[in-house]
């Protein structure tokens, strides 16, 4: 038996290592296709109406370095989709009609990536760290984080090293304001119910006081428009010092509930006390999203078993607790895959992401199944890693084909449909644990993992750009309005916590079509912002003007 069982992890390795060269193969030979040439392209640049000053025309080539020699040459910014291969329809296909495609391709896109996530990414992740021995709230702080978080983070690499833009950066922003004002609104509307759901103040205000300092390091750091490698590796730093924080969250935690039941009361009852015996709730947490990442990405339907891929940390709000004997049948009764749901939505849903389900069934290990898959783990992180980092490639591109052939800056785009499309895992996960109660750390996961995505999407990507560069240079961020926008966050965000404490820290109707309103007028705001509506009005610190778009006759797409 333990022999057939190394034959299959033989088998399959292999087959994922073919696989992966094979994809691998493919899209080089689609880039080299697909790149532009001076002579024959579909995409070629062509020649200014000025001539250089030694004579030669302009020139340019699929190479980023040449693009961005050609930028400085002309004294304009070419178009991010200039950074990408060609397409399947020209720019006069796609505006008599073809641009529905892509964004059909888009929202496909959308499922694709939190399917990836929940099926394979994060159970990797889970495994990870029980098997590194983290306590939940580090667990919860590092690698939860990454796989809530990873679309963000591919997504902000493609904008750094691919299209030199900072349509990554706005995305992050964006995706920071989206988890915050709509998902909380989304919990409040479909968990809060008549009575509303109940938060615990403590999770809330510890981590929006960490997203608080994190944007001031931000807006620190991009005052000049210039990031040093210095600091962005402040900022990845900073991260470590946040795991510290939530690797002492206990003790903290245990002391200041324990005071404020003490001295204060809410409603003319004490607030709750807190022991360091009690179990965490972010350890609940995790457990409700586990369990029921099965039933939504997975065939069949499914109660909610609280199960954590073999761990026995299963526990309710009520108190409640399964066995490790029901854990264990339940990894082993792990439906298939390609048993269709009997839900209907469910079932149209399953149906149309048969291709990709079928895709990384073929290519990648499900850890979630028993031995010897489980073992399989490390291999999982991987390819589902891969596969993460392709689809944020392609969704990436989408989206610009999509910005440019509306006419819609980057920037903007990165602020609104790419924002709201990489943060889907988020919403998902909060909205199943909001459903069951827990809706404290529901808002608590959606304002740690904009921490994440602050200090590494934005923090480690600056840093590993700056010196990977020959010379070590800085990062131009050049998006108008940035430090204003990030403050007016800020100030949004404020208002919302102090608008859930005067609701008696519950989650509501209220609170739900606030956080829907507020959003909207923040991404009014940044939109008009980033545009240059405004001017040097609400301009802080120094900024780097974008150069302006380059003529259309430049290029011929």
């Amino acid at each position: 038996m333990a022999l057939k069982c190394n034959w299959k992890v033989f088998m399959m390795v292999k087959m994922c290592f073919l696989c992966g060269v094979l994809l691998v193969k493919i899209g080089r030979v689609s880039l080299l296709a697909g790149g532009f040439t001076e002579e024959n392209s579909d995409l070629e640049v062509k020649a200014a109406p000025q001539q250089r000053q030694d004579g030669r025309p302009p020139a340019i080539s699929f190479i980023s370095r040449k693009l961005r020699e050609v930028e400085e040459d002309m004294n304009c910014t070419m178009p991010s989709i200039t950074s990408f291969p060609r397409t399947l329809f020209t720019e006069e296909q796609r505006e008599k009609g073809a641009i529905i495609i892509d964004f059909l391709a888009a929202f496909y896109l959308f499922g694709a990536i939190s399917y990836v996530c929940f099926a394979y990414f994060v159970p990797s992740l889970e495994i990870i760290s029980k098997m590194l021995g983290l306590q939940e709230d580090v667990a919860g702080a590092t690698f939860m984080a990454i796989g809530s978080s990873a679309p963000e983070f591919f997504t902000a690499v493609v904008g750094a090293f691919v299209t030199h833009d900072n349509t990554g950066v706005s995305a992050i922003i964006g995706s920071s304001a989206f988890n915050v004002f709509v998902i909380i609104a989304l919990c409040s509307l479909a968990a809060g119910g008549d009575d509303g759901l109940p938060l615990l103040w403590y999770p809330v205000i510890r981590d929006s006081i960490c997203w608080l300092i994190s944007l001031l390091i931000m807006i620190a750091v991009t005052m000049d428009s210039l990031v040093e490698w210095w600091e962005g590796l402040i900022m990845t730093v900073s991260f470590g010092v946040y795991i510290t924080i939530m690797y002492f969250n206990k003790p903290t935690s245990a002391f200041v509930l324990n005071w404020t039941s003490k001295h204060f009361e809410t409603e003319g009852r004490p607030m709750r006390t807190f022991s360091l015996d009690d179990e965490s709730e972010e350890t609940a947490f995790i457990d409700d999203v586990s369990s029921q990442e099965k039933g939504l990405m997975g065939g069949g339907d499914h109660g909610s078993s609280r199960t954590l891929y073999g761990s026995d940390l299963n526990r309710r709000r009520d108190g409640t607790s399964s066995s490790e004997e029901n854990v264990e049948s339940d990894n082993d009764s792990l439906p298939s895959v390609f048993d269709p749901p009997k839900s209907t939505i469910r079932f149209i849903g399953w149906f149309i992401g048969l291709p990709v389900i079928l895709c990384t069934f073929l290519t990648v290990p499900d850890c979630r199944k028993a031995e010897p898959w489980r073992r399989c783990y490390p291999l999982t992180f991987v390819l589902s890693a891969v596969w993460l980092a392709g689809l944020s490639y392609l969704l990436y591109w989408l989206i610009v084909i999509i910005g440019f052939t509306l006419g819609i800056p980057d920037t903007v785009m990165g602020y609104t449909v790419l924002a709201i499309g990489t943060s889907v895992p988020d919403a998902i996960a909060s909205l199943l644990v909001a459903r069951d109660g827990f809706g404290d750390m529901a808002v608590a996961n959606i304002i740690g993992s904009n921490v994440f995505e602050i200090f590494i999407c934005l923090g480690f990507v600056w840093f590993l750009k700056s010196v990977t560069a020959t010379p070590v240079t800085p990062i131009t961020i050049s998006i108008n309005g940035l430090a204003a926008t990030t403050i007016v966050l800020i100030v949004i965000m404020f208002l919302i916590v102090v608008a859930i404490h005067h609701n008696g820290w519950k989650l509501d109707m209220k609170i739900g079509i606030v956080s829907l309103l507020f959003y909207i007028a923040f991404i009014g705001w940044a939109t008009l912002n980033a545009e240059g509506t405004f001017g040097d009005a609400f301009t802080i610190g120094e900024t780097v003007a974008p150069l302006p778009p380059c003529p259309e006759s430049y290029y011929d797409l």
